[in-house]
């Protein structure tokens, strides 16, 4: 996985690979893991607000990139526009994205 960080950061901030995933309740979800989500509660609830379901993403082997892609130079070679949620890397991402994304396979 490619992981982008949203504004106010706006960059790919490193990858990981995925473990795992579970679709729980939202209460289900935070009782069983919100001790691991790295946000509190509140957070948690204004995220998923108006859902009745939480997809978790177990993530293994999470490794920061030394420096983060900004979102401003990926789209200098082509247009790029990161996901709302997930999708796969694509030919027609930037180079630097599909580069890192098959050094980490």
């Amino acid at each position: 996985m490619v992981l982008y960080a949203s504004s106010p950061v706006m960059a790919v901030v490193g990858t990981a690979q995925l473990e795992r995933s579970e679709t729980l309740s939202v209460q289900d979800a935070w009782n069983s893991h919100g001790h691991a989500m790295g946000i509190n509660r509140r957070e948690f609830d204004d995220y998923l607000a108006g859902t009745e379901t939480a997809c978790l993403l177990f993530l293994a082997k999470a490794s920061p990139l030394g420096t983060p892609l900004p979102l401003n130079d990926l789209r200098s070679s082509r247009a790029f526009h990161p996901p709302q949620s997930y999708r796969y890397v694509a030919e027609s991402d930037p180079t630097a994205i599909r580069q890192l994304a098959a050094q980490r396979a």
